[in-house]
């Protein structure tokens, strides 16, 4: 995963409910020295709602 967020790759983590996502995902994050942008998805409830959340966290700059 840190590989191809190197390469700014996207990379999507999915998995069960306490499964350690968020917990890798912030690992992850702090061994970087570039942004990561984390976006909740839990209460999506359709394509739209996943593609304009993801669009509000993208940083402006």
């Amino acid at each position: 995963m840190v590989e191809l967020l190197k390469k700014n790759e996207w990379v999507a983590l999915l998995g069960s409910r306490m499964s350690g996502k968020t917990s890798l995902a912030k690992a992850v994050s702090h061994s970087l020295d570039s942004r990561v942008v984390y976006v909740d998805l839990i209460k999506s409830k359709n394509l739209l709602d996943v593609l304009t959340r993801i669009y509000q966290a993208m940083p402006l700059t």
